[in-house]
Formats: structure tokens, sequence, C-alpha cells
């Protein structure tokens, strides 16, 4: 993939942006203030920072839900928030829900609100055994914008609150 000047120079910008924010949330010693027995592995502060100031919820998304950039840009930011191990649901949200959403019919204002960071998505598509199987996935649509179902195995078990009913959460959390 050749990158042209202006674009490498805005990707490097991006990646200068990501860094600068991580280290002034705190780096890697942000990680111990969470309580994964609680729930909480997401850093709100640094998501809602990245997403909503750096526009990193954004990357790779379509146009027509205000999603900007492509591949270079999602791993510049996918390097500098590993190298800082903040924990953000830039994978889960937007990389993989993102995508998904992305390539399905009706998921404009899903998409625009991950887009924007008011909200989070994360993929759950395995069954109670583990296996991927189309006809037996324990989800089932139940009006027009909710799914329900339990997920037994998925990107991420708890994330940044969403009220989408995109986001599964653990079922104390659920809406």
């Amino acid at each position: 993939m050749t990158i042209d000047a202006d674009r490498a120079e805005s990707i490097a910008d991006l990646r200068a942006a990501v860094r600068e924010v991580c280290a002034d949330l705190g780096g890697t010693a942000a990680v111990r203030t969470l309580d994964p027995a609680a729930g909480l592995v997401c850093n709100e502060k640094a998501w809602t920072v990245l997403s909503q100031q750096v526009g990193v919820a954004a990357l790779g998304l379509p146009a027509a839900a205000d999603g900007v950039g492509g591949l270079p840009e999602i791993l510049a930011v996918a390097e500098e928030l590993g190298a800082h191990l903040v924990p953000v649901p830039f994978l889960t949200s937007t990389v993989m829900g993102g995508q998904i959403l992305a390539r399905c019919a009706g998921a404009g204002a899903v998409l625009t609100a991950l887009a924007t960071g008011a909200d989070t998505a994360t993929v759950a598509v395995l069954t109670s055994g583990g296996i991927w199987d189309p006809g037996r996935t324990p989800f089932a649509r139940s009006g027009a914008d909710r799914i329900t179902g339990v997920a037994h195995a998925m990107a991420s078990s708890s994330v940044c609150p969403s009220s989408s009913g995109i986001l599964v959460s653990p079922p104390s959390r659920v809406r």
C-alpha cells in the first residue's frame, strides 16, 4: 500500500495526538486504577477524549456515518493504544463492531453514534460451545431495534456503557 506524503503526515499527526493523550491520561499506570471485579475494564475518560476529541472512533467507518481514514490510520492508533496499554474499546467497537455494522443494512444511526464516540459496540457471535454456527447463534431480534440473548464468549465482556442495544454486557448490566 502506497501512502502519499500528505496522508503520511496526517497519520503521523494522529499517532502523535494519540500518544500525547495516552500520556496525559496516565499512560500504563491508568490500567491499575480499573477494577475488573466491578466490571470496570474500560477507561471511560480516555475513551471520551480519544473518540470525541481526537476522533479515533470514526476511523475506518463509512463516510456516510461520519467515518474517516482507513487501515493505515487504524494501525497507527492501535499501535499507540497498545504501547500505552490504554483500556478503551477501540478494537472491539471501532474496528470489529464498526466493520461488521458497516456491512449491515439500516445500521446508519448506530454507525454514526459509534463514529462520534456517543456509543460503543462489541462482537458476540459464538454459541455456548464456543462454535460459530449461523443457525444456532444465541441471539434473537425482539423488536425493530433490539437484539436479546446470552453471549458465552465475546470480544469483551464489559466495555464502556452503551445505549444502542448493540453492546452485550454481563447480565447485571444488560438493559
